[in-house]
């Protein structure tokens, strides 16, 4: 008998499977990316023994549908602006709350840019800000994510290698996520005005959340005043989790990007030949007519 894997598309198996039975939200991430997020994914996993919502979440499990449901949150983030502004933070709530339905916490993008409205819909969640050195923090951003080409407006090599992993749309949710955390104009930003939209975002966490309810937290702290901070027991001879490496992340971004390149190299050969073969057809056809 066939298993729901042989039956089901790929993207619908993993989809659902990393979706849990319902539960409310219990930590809510306030600190960006290159912070230590997905270490601390890693731990929040182990300690409340829940699955934890990450931009690794989004980008490698749910995919497109999911990248669709955050682009329209987004939307709705800027409506609470405007004249339907009841309406829309009332729409946002029930967004938020869907989007991350039966996940005990969430860290990284694109759930630290909601933190406000996030306390509000869960008020017994606590709220953790990780931190680190503002210039290391700044150097593994341009190591990676905010690299110079990372920046530049996408190929479309590079938007076929995001068609082809079910991520269409993550390019686009990258543009909306930093535009709400670095600003407008954050394609252009110098490292000296990366480092001070960080050192904004980290006071205005600080200066928002209430004291007995907010951990600033260092991954290189390791688990005690995480547990603390949580009231729960601190594991017994395991290290504090260290994942996703300034290194290794550049280099599965750099793996995407060459994939991007040839993709790129592809196009531009097929285009060559396909003019090459119209310019002969044409050749052909002015000396059929001199000859008749």
């Amino acid at each position: 008998m066939p298993t729901d894997k042989e039956t089901k598309p790929d993207s619908e198996v993993r989809s659902k499977s990393c979706r849990p039975e319902d539960g409310r939200l219990q930590v809510i991430g306030s600190g960006l990316m290159r912070t230590g997020t997905t270490s601390l994914k890693c731990a929040l996993t182990h300690l409340l023994k829940a699955p934890c919502y990450h931009m690794y979440t989004l980008v490698n499990e749910l995919r497109e549908p999911a990248l669709r449901d955050w682009l329209e949150t987004f939307k709705l983030l800027h409506s609470c602006f405007g004249d339907e502004k009841p309406d829309a933070q009332m729409k946002l709530a029930r967004k938020l709350t869907e989007n991350l339905r039966g996940f005990a916490s969430a860290v990284d993008y694109p759930a630290c840019v909601y933190y406000r409205e996030l306390m509000e819909i869960y008020p017994e969640a606590k709220v953790i800000l990780t931190v680190r050195d503002a210039d290391d923090w700044v150097a593994s951003c341009r190591a990676t994510v905010m690299s110079e080409e990372m920046l530049r407006k996408p190929t479309i090599g590079r938007r076929l290698v995001h068609w082809w992993s079910n991520t269409s749309s993550l390019l686009d949710l990258h543009d909306a996520m930093f535009k709400c955390s670095f600003g407008e104009n954050f394609l252009q930003a110098s490292d000296e005005e990366l480092k001070q939209a960080y050192l904004r975002w980290n006071e205005e966490v600080i200066a928002t959340v209430q004291k007995e309810r907010l951990l600033v937290f260092n991954a290189e702290d390791g688990w005690k005043p995480l547990c603390n901070f949580l009231g729960l027991e601190q594991p017994v001879d395991l290290p504090y989790p260290h994942a996703n490496r300034r290194t290794e992340m550049a280099q599965i971004l750099d793996t995407q990007l060459n994939r991007g390149r040839l993709l790129n190299c592809l196009i531009l050969i097929l285009a060559c030949g396909m003019l090459l073969v119209s310019a002969t057809m044409f050749c052909q056809q002015c000396n059929l007519r001199s000859f008749f």
